[in-house]
């Protein structure tokens, strides 16, 4: 491989350092798009939050990686990549468990205004040493394949995250959907159509147009209040796993 044909040798992975940051950067921005991109949708979903308060509760998390980024770069310096990656997975993975527990449809500063910081600590510290820690564990002339590659598991992370836990989020939504529906005596023969309804976003505006109809409405309201739970099921399942990675990541 030279400079001008810069093709990855996947033999570097071999080398224990060069394999684990690479595992770090992709687990990080897993964990990292699940929490922002999923509880976000939740809370404006199924709560009653709007974007600028969406945006208030994310911010302390914002302001922990930032904090703990500008910090973790002397305790590298100090210690080595070693700790500080393990100890930045580990606090994420509590951070993103800890935010499953306490989340609800009415959360905000008082709830996740702790425990999103958490995850948002490791985010921040386990992200500074995984470049570093690549272009160290190559030699020189490689630099460039090692800062590519973890550029390249972040966002295969990022992708994967959104795209893994969406359809776990999409499986159980369906799965649960079925059984809130059934508790409420829906018919086998209309689920089809508002489960349709519901995973593509047009059941508010569908059912608008039975307005004024009490039974309906009841109905209606009962079937909005039977997504929500299948949603907050799938949420559950979604953290859940995201958690679970990064505390596996931190052992690797």
């Amino acid at each position: 491989r030279t400079a001008t044909n810069p093709i990855l040798d996947v033999s570097f992975f071999k080398r224990s350092a060069f394999a684990g940051c690479n595992i770090v950067a992709f687990c990080t921005y897993f964990g990292t798009f699940s929490i922002f991109f999923f509880v976000a949708l939740y809370l404006q979903d199924v709560g009653t939050s709007s974007g600028y308060g969406t945006a208030l509760d994310f911010a302390p998390m914002a302001a922990a990686m930032v904090i703990a980024s500008l910090l973790t770069g002397r305790w590298v310096a100090r210690s080595g990549p070693r700790l500080p990656m393990t100890v930045g997975c580990a606090l994420a993975g509590i951070g993103i468990i800890l935010t499953e527990v306490v989340l609800t449809p009415s959360s905000g500063l008082s709830t996740i205004g702790w425990t999103l910081p958490i995850a948002g600590v490791g985010f921040g510290i386990a992200m500074v040493p995984v470049t570093s820690t690549a272009l160290s564990s190559l030699p020189a002339e490689h630099s460039g394949m090692a800062a590519s590659a973890t550029t390249t598991s972040r966002e295969l992370g990022a992708v994967a995250g959104v795209a893994i836990l969406g359809s776990m989020v999409n499986g159980q939504l369906i799965t649960s959907l079925v059984r809130q529906l059934n508790l409420i005596g829906i018919p086998k023969h209309f689920q089809d159509t508002v489960i349709a309804a519901v995973t593509t976003g047009t059941f508010n505006s569908q059912a608008k147009q039975f307005k004024g109809t009490p039974a309906i409405t009841k109905i209606v309201r009962e079937v909005t209040q039977a997504a929500y739970v299948a949603f907050g099921h799938g949420l559950d399942a979604a953290l859940s796993a995201a958690g679970a990675m990064m505390l596996v990541c931190a052992i690797v």
